[in-house]
């Protein structure tokens, strides 16, 4: 598995690499994810802690985790669509099998999903 570390470039880079590196170790970690039945995992802050949430079937409308989720995982085999709107509108971030990330407070995709679809092959 991959995890995804995104960060903006120049002196923000710098910054945002100091910040990273100071950070205090992950309390929870991707084996919260189940391998089997659910595909897509959700938890409210980065470094997959706090509020966890698990789905196996596309969600027009994430609910509780609506513009809340800092980290996320595809513990599926095909690929799954984030997306920024409810009912798959919006700006889409796409994630590939197996795969795990989180991102930063200064990322603009950090607490912005509403919707998740899980593509079929």
């Amino acid at each position: 598995m991959k995890k995804l570390t995104r960060v903006a470039t120049g002196a923000a880079a710098v910054a945002l690499t100091s910040i990273v590196m100071v950070a205090p170790p992950a309390s929870a970690d991707i084996v919260q994810c189940p391998n089997s039945g659910q595909r897509a995992c959700a938890w409210y802050n980065a470094n997959y802690t706090g509020s966890f949430g698990a789905w196996s079937t596309s969600q027009t409308f994430l609910g509780g985790f609506n513009d809340a989720i800092s980290s996320f995982g595809n513990r599926g085999t095909t690929q799954i669509g984030w997306f920024f709107d409810a009912g798959y509108g919006g700006e889409r971030f796409l994630q590939n099998p197996p795969d795990y990330g989180h991102f930063s407070a200064f990322d603009y995709r950090n607490d912005k999903f509403s919707s998740l679809f899980i593509y079929s092959f």
